[in-house]
C-alpha cells in the first residue's frame, strides 16, 4: 500500500475576484443545453456562460490527472472562471435560458466536495476539490457543477432556494453502497459538502 495522499483542487484567486465582482449584477440567464429527453434540466461540455448586463462569465472545466492511489489513476475535472464582452460556444446546441433573469445576484457559493477512503480504518487518500457554483438571487437560485468527479461536462439546476437544489455528487461513485452481494474489499469512503461565500474566500487572497 502507498503513502497517504491529501490534493486539495480549488478555484484560483483570479476567478474568486471575478465571482465577487459580479455580486450585486443583473442576472439575465444562462448557456447551456437543454436535455431533449428531460426538460428543464441543463448541461454543456466544457463551460456554461452566465449572462449579464454588459459581459459574459464562462465557467470552465478542465481535465487533470490524480493518482487516487497505487492502483487507481483518473482524471479530475478542475474549475476556473473567465470573463468575456459576449459568449460564443463552438457547440451549437448551447442555447441561451433566461430563467430568473432581471434579479439581483446576492452572492455566490462555492460547492466543496471532499472524499475521504481508508482501507481498513487506515485512511490512504482524501481528495478536496470546488464542485461547483451556486449563484443566489433574490427569488431562487442556480447552481452550476461538475456532472461527476470527472469533469467532462457540466450540469446546470435551478430552483426556489438553496435546499431544493438537485446536485448529483462526484463521491456518490465511492460512497454509493452498490450490489450489497459484493466482496468486502475493507475500504470506505465518507464525503462531506459546504456553500462557502466568494466574499469570504475571495477576502482570504
Amino acid at each position: 500500500m502507498g503513502s497517504y495522499r491529501e490534493v486539495i483542487d480549488a478555484l484560483d484567486h483570479e476567478s474568486l475576484v471575478i465571482l465577487d465582482a459580479i455580486i450585486g449584477q443583473s442576472w439575465q440567464g444562462f448557456w447551456a443545453w437543454e436535455y431533449p429527453e428531460n426538460l428543464g434540466n441543463f448541461g454543456a461540455w466544457d463551460a456554461i456562460g452566465i449572462q449579464l448586463i454588459d459581459s459574459c462569465v464562462k465557467i470552465n472545466t478542465s481535465i487533470l490527472d490524480f493518482q487516487f492511489d497505487d492502483e487507481f489513476e483518473d482524471d479530475i475535472g478542475h474549475l476556473s472562471v473567465d470573463v468575456f464582452e459576449n459568449c460564443h460556444f463552438v457547440d451549437d446546441d448551447v442555447t441561451f435560458h433566461k430563467l430568473l433573469s432581471g434579479q439581483s445576484i446576492l452572492d455566490v457559493l462555492v460547492i466543496r466536495e471532499e472524499v475521504r477512503a481508508a482501507l481498513h480504518d487506515v485512511p490512504v487518500w482524501a481528495f478536496t476539490n470546488d464542485y461547483g457554483l451556486v449563484f443566489v438571487l433574490e427569488s431562487g437560485c442556480v447552481a452550476v457543477y461538475k456532472a461527476m468527479y470527472q469533469g467532462y461536462h457540466l450540469e446546470v439546476s435551478v430552483a426556489d432556494s438553496l435546499s431544493q437544489l438537485d446536485i448529483q455528487w462526484g463521491s456518490s461513485m465511492w460512497t454509493d453502497d452498490g450490489d450489497s452481494s459484493e466482496i468486502d474489499t475493507g475500504e470506505t469512503f465518507m464525503a462531506t459538502h459546504s456553500f462557502r461565500s466568494i466574499r469570504t474566500l475571495s477576502a482570504k487572497g
